[in-house]
């Protein structure tokens, strides 16, 4: 249930924390739903606020009457507003002439956000970035004034399928070219040929007196023989791999597949989330400095879209083969 801001007295006790702004006639369920996929844990304290961390606290849904929102710096035409509530932890500022996706370099000039402010932050924009909404950061501790975020929705076409099969490479290539043809497979190793010859100029060098006894020396090859035979009869265990795809014009799109380190959250609760396997669409830019704007040039706006689309088409075929959850970038489910 939302909660009405009225004056510009009440809007100025918003000024000082960092606010997320989203079309008034969103539902809070689609938001906190949204919020739980990247932390489950969240709890209800009450007045419409919920712990997020042990620092950070989300309060809203907030209508601001004009008067509010002229006092808590929050521009035309939004209205309704998240509260984040966490400490002000900056860190170096940002190196001259770097730029960002989401406009963070551009609003903390004087020092980037860090710890649980950065990961508050995070959450907002992705939210934003979702819903079609904006962030309006606090003021910097200078005083100078606040910005606004607006994260483009097509900033990050990455896509990951979670999923309680494994596939093996030729399997999942298969079902990749059937979506995508000129998917290949990127699993080959390189061969090892030995020690380089300035390693084994080195080893010849060693003197004398650093040698191990003859003793020690023979119980080293021992253990080294056994250590060899042991590998050798043991079959190699296959536990991550990955497909490739290269995009007209440069760049590529890389879908690897691995166990995942530790559960998604999205997957709480779910009963084979500590097995999960990812298949993980990332793009990679020909230029990955050119991307890192808040406006990239439309050539790489092109790339992007291009990319887009092979990710979607690769996720969609492997989530229809493996079945399980697809997320975003920002960890959201799709549909």
């Amino acid at each position: 249930m939302s909660s009405l801001v009225l004056g510009r007295d009440a809007g100025r006790a918003l000024a000082g924390h960092h606010l997320l702004l989203l079309p008034g006639e969103l539902p809070e369920a689609v938001v906190l739903a949204l919020v739980r996929a990247r932390h489950p844990d969240v709890v209800a304290v009450g007045g419409g606020t919920w712990r997020l961390g042990r620092w950070t606290t989300l309060r809203g849904p907030l209508l601001l009457d004009a008067a509010a929102a002229a006092g808590s710096a929050v521009p035309d035409p939004w209205r309704c507003a998240w509260v984040l509530e966490c400490p002000v932890e900056r860190g170096e500022p940002p190196l001259p002439g770097t730029s960002d996706r989401e406009g963070l370099h551009r609003a903390f000039h004087e020092g980037l956000p860090v710890l649980a402010e950065r990961r508050a932050l995070d959450l907002a924009l992705a939210l934003a970035r979702r819903l079609e909404g904006a962030v309006r950061v606090a003021a910097q501790p200078s005083g100078r004034g606040w910005a606004l975020l607006r994260p483009d929705p097509l900033s990050w076409v990455d896509r990951t399928v979670l999923s309680p099969t494994w596939v093996a490479p030729e399997e999942a290539l298969a079902v990749a070219r059937r979506a995508v043809p000129e998917a290949e497979l990127a699993v080959e190793g390189t061969a090892w040929e030995g020690l380089p010859p300035e390693a084994l100029l080195a080893l010849e060098a060693t003197p004398e007196d650093d040698a191990p006894p003859p003793g020690e020396r023979e119980a080293l090859h021992r253990a080294a023989d056994a250590s060899d035979a042991a590998a050798a009869a043991s079959a190699d265990v296959l536990d991550a791999y990955a497909l490739v795809v290269a995009l007209p014009g440069g760049g590529v799109v890389q879908l690897e597949v691995a166990g995942a380190a530790e559960p998604p959250p999205v997957l709480h609760g779910v009963p084979w989330a500590a097995a999960a396997v990812t298949y993980s669409a990332v793009w990679w830019p020909e230029d990955p400095a050119a991307a890192e704007h808040e406006q990239p040039a439309p050539d790489v706006r092109l790339a992007r879209a291009r990319a887009g689309t092979v990710i979607e088409a690769l996720t969609d075929a492997l989530a229809q083969e493996v079945g399980g959850v697809v997320v975003d970038a920002d960890g959201f489910p799709l549909a």
